[in-house]
C-alpha cells in the first residue's frame, strides 16, 4: 500500500510484511515483530517441516519403485497370458480347419456313393423298362 516505505515489520497476525506506517493504521491490534525475527522464527518452523516431510519423501519414492516393479511384472504376466490364449486359438481354428476339411470329404464320398447307387437304380430300372434305355441313362 505504501510503495515509498520499507517493509520492515511483520504482522504475526495476519502474517504479512508491512511498513511502519501500516502497522499503526491497519494493523494497529495486531502482534507485530521485526522482519529479522519473524524470518528466524519461520526458517525453523520450515526447517522443521523439511525434516519431518524426509521420511515420507523417502517411503513415497519407495512405494513409486515397489509400483514401477509392480507394472513391470503386470505387464509381462499379460503378455504371456495374452500370447498362450492366441497360441491355443490358432491351434482350434487349425483344429476345427482340419475337422472341417474331413466333413466335406466324407459328404462328398456320401454324394459320390449316393449318386453312383441312383445311377445304378436308373440303370437297372432301364433294362426292365426297355432294352437301350442305358445309355440315356448315363447321360
Amino acid at each position: 500500500m505504501h510503495p515509498e516505505h520499507q517493509l520492515n515489520l511483520f504482522c504475526t497476525s495476519c502474517h504479512q510484511v508491512i511498513c511502519g506506517e501500516c502497522s499503526t493504521l491497519l494493523h494497529r491490534d495486531h502482534r507485530c515483530t521485526t522482519v529479522a525475527r519473524a524470518g528466524k522464527v519461520y526458517g525453523r518452523f520450515v526447517r522443521g517441516a523439511i525434516e519431518q516431510t524426509r521420511p515420507l519423501e523417502d517411503y513415497a519414492l519407495q512405494s513409486v519403485g515397489r509400483l514401477n516393479d509392480l507394472t513391470v511384472r503386470v505387464n509381462s504376466r499379460c503378455e504371456a497370458v495374452q500370447q498362450e490364449v492366441e497360441a491355443f486359438v490358432d491351434e482350434y481354428v487349425a483344429a476345427l480347419e482340419e475337422h472341417r476339411r474331413a466333413l466335406v470329404e466324407q459328404i462328398n464320398n456320401i454324394r459320390q456313393a449316393k449318386m453312383e447307387m441312383i445311377m445304378a437304380q436308373k440303370l437297372d430300372l432301364g433294362k426292365k423298362i426297355r432294352p437301350g434305355w442305358e445309355v440315356i441313362c448315363k447321360i
